[in-house]
């Protein structure tokens, strides 16, 4: 049986499969076939399936559209994972804020256990909206470490190391700026 066809058999977790780019035409005309015939719930999935094939594409911002659409006239889309999709979308398309903020409602409002890629995201996106001590936090708390902060000498740089420097993390910091490649 097909992926394709998989999204119209109900009960079945088609959310499961690893789409690409060679399913997108099944897809398409899955999605024709569902919109004449109002076949909503299954509509739905090939939106969701059509989002994750761009996600796989590296296109996130077609693929936030497609997730969009599988969510019309839904409160939620009765797939697990999909906050964490959309958390993945957004930090992808630049949306760093709007990612954590997705990952703080999800965690808020679900029974959460540990993720490391969950979690590894969030700090990720805390580096790219650069609070790295809310990072270095962050990492503190999923596991005890040291952190080794490679910076140049230009003012920013040392801007960023000084206010790590600063934080009661100092002494698990080995500011590296001061040494040749020979001394590392």
């Amino acid at each position: 049986q097909s992926k394709g066809m998989a999204l119209l058999r109900a009960g079945e977790d088609i959310f499961a499969y690893n789409y690409s780019i060679s399913d997108l035409p099944e897809i398409e005309i899955i999605t024709k076939s569902c919109i004449a015939n109002d076949l909503k719930e299954a509509l739905y999935n090939s939106y969701y399936a059509t989002a994750k094939i761009y996600q796989a594409l590296k296109q996130p911002n077609i693929a936030l559209q497609y997730l969009k659409l599988a969510q019309i006239g839904k409160k939620q889309l009765n797939v697990r994972d999909t906050p964490i999709l959309y958390a993945q979308l957004y930090s992808e398309t630049g949306a760093y804020k709007k990612s954590n903020e997705v990952l703080n409602n999800y965690w808020k409002n679900t029974n959460y256990k540990f993720n490391f890629n969950h979690e590894f995201l969030f700090i990720k996106n805390l580096v790219s909206l650069k609070k790295y001590r809310l990072s270095i936090e962050r990492l503190e708390n999923i596991k005890k470490c040291r952190f080794f902060l490679a910076t140049g000498k230009n003012e920013e740089e040392q801007k960023i190391l000084m206010e790590i420097l600063s934080t009661k993390f100092r002494e698990k910091c080995v500011a590296l700026d001061n040494l040749s490649i020979k001394e590392t």
